[in-house]
């Protein structure tokens, strides 16, 4: 069972891995130019994966949102059943739904920041 663990410890994280480090958790390799959402006023607007404003924002039955590309490229090649990033609820394929009201607020918070 260690030697499991241990080994799962050394494999590097996926995209995905980061919203279960948290927002204010580093992730490997660095990845310069996340907006911290500790001190970001729009913080709830960031993809807990890539740590960006989201990108064609989609919804999961179980209420977490992320970027489009993002949870597609998190589920990639899964041969087990897929879930949410955040809190592991099994997700069916094909229950992901665009979340336009948050991406026009977005557009809306690009244009007051700018």
């Amino acid at each position: 069972m260690v030697g499991i663990l241990f080994a799962s410890l050394q494999q590097p994280l996926r995209p995905c891995d980061a919203a279960l480090l948290g927002p204010h958790q580093p992730q490997a390799g660095g990845g310069g130019g996340h907006i911290d959402q500790g001190q970001e006023p729009w913080g709830e607007a960031t993809c807990p994966i890539c740590l960006e404003y989201f990108r064609e924002p989609v919804t999961l039955p179980c209420g977490h949102n992320f970027c489009q590309a993002c949870i597609s490229q998190c589920w990639e090649g899964s041969d087990t059943d897929i879930s949410c990033p955040q809190c592991r609820e099994t997700v069916k394929p094909g229950n992901l739904r665009p979340n336009r009201q948050l991406a026009n607020v977005l557009e809306i918070a690009k244009r007051l920041s700018v």
